[in-house]
């Protein structure tokens, strides 16, 4: 074997010549052949130094080389010749993750496997000079693709041991509507920690005998039966999209179901309608508001009725009759 070529050789090497070749020591790899270099002594063989290994020819390296030609030491593909390829380290900050480049990467298939923007990969790597030029073992910030503007729901940090199917999960969601409400993952599989994303609600049954409300902050699901006068349960049943009672949301939509009418033997039912009111009501059949809150044990409070709502009429007594007084 030739001795290998020392630092501070003047010629160049055309890097579409080269082919490293197997079978040489860990130290050296054997060049084949470069038609048209001017090295004293012909054609080649030709030597580097890896440090590191190598590998198959390609565009990017398999460690950091140290050639043992060209006025100085330099890198692959970086700096040819005379110019040392040094790899540059990553940021100190990373909003994301970090990643060591492989053998075939570039930033544009990146940023498409993970889901970013190609300006957000270099925003997030001001090391990288030029975005042609990555290095094999490299290592890169990833940034998390940044959560929708909107989301009919909340935002939720994601945590170690997540996956998108455990959070479709807990939160009684399917997958598409998951996914749906962030159009930023690309890939199910692909979460990160810290990364955020949306919660959308879930959707309100299609069908709802009683109003739908909107959760308020402080309210639990005893407490909205509380005060609208209906069993848990009887929300519960009504809302089949909550997987967890405990976990009801400010500005989620539920279905508050109408508490079941009394008995009303000795009276009839009647549908509140729109604009009514349980005075209007008492007045219109000749009945004190006691009287008809007495016939509807059902109504926690006289100001909460909705339309829809079916409630007991009682027979008059009499003591509704509105007396009319002479003035001497």
């Amino acid at each position: 074997m030739d001795k290998p070529r020392v630092p501070g050789t003047a010629e160049a090497i055309d890097p579409e010549n080269l082919e490293i070749l197997s079978g040489d020591s860990g130290e050296y790899a054997h060049y084949g052949s470069c038609p048209g270099c001017s090295f004293p002594g012909g054609n080649g063989p030709y030597y580097g130094n890896l440090p590191y290994g190598f590998g198959p020819y390609s565009t990017l390296p398999t460690g950091a080389y140290s050639w043992h030609y060209g006025p100085q030491p330099w890198g692959w593909p970086a700096g040819w010749p005379g110019s040392s390829a040094q790899i540059p380290p990553p940021p100190a900050v990373c909003s994301g993750f970090y990643y060591t480049v492989r053998t075939g990467d570039s930033l544009l298939s990146l940023s498409r496997r993970f889901g970013v923007s190609m300006s957000a990969l270099l925003a997030a790597n001001p090391q990288i000079t030029d975005p042609n030029i990555i290095y094999v073992g490299q290592i890169l910030c990833v940034p998390f693709p940044p959560p929708p503007r909107t989301c009919q729901g909340f935002f939720y940090t994601i945590r170690s041991g997540d996956s998108l199917y455990s959070i479709a999960q807990r939160f009684g969601l399917s997958m598409t509507a998951l996914l749906r409400a962030n159009p930023q993952i690309v890939n199910p599989s692909i979460i990160y920690p810290g990364q955020v994303i949306c919660i959308p609600f879930p959707s309100p049954p299609g069908i709802c005998r009683g109003f739908l409300y909107t959760v308020v902050s402080g309210d639990t699901i005893a407490r909205i039966a509380r005060r609208f006068g209906v069993r848990p349960a009887d929300i519960l049943r009504a809302n089949p999209q909550i997987v967890n009672p405990d976990l009801i949301f400010p500005g989620q939509i539920i279905c508050v179901p109408f508490p079941p009418p009394p008995d009303c033997r000795d009276g009839f039912l009647y549908t509140i309608q729109r604009g009514d009111s349980l005075f209007a009501i008492a007045r219109r059949y000749n009945l004190t508001l006691d009287d008809l809150l007495a016939a509807n044990p059902q109504i926690v409070s006289p100001d909460v009725i909705f339309v829809g709502q079916v409630i007991c009429i009682p027979q008059p007594t009499g003591a509704g009759e509105i007396e009319e007084l002479e003035i001497d």
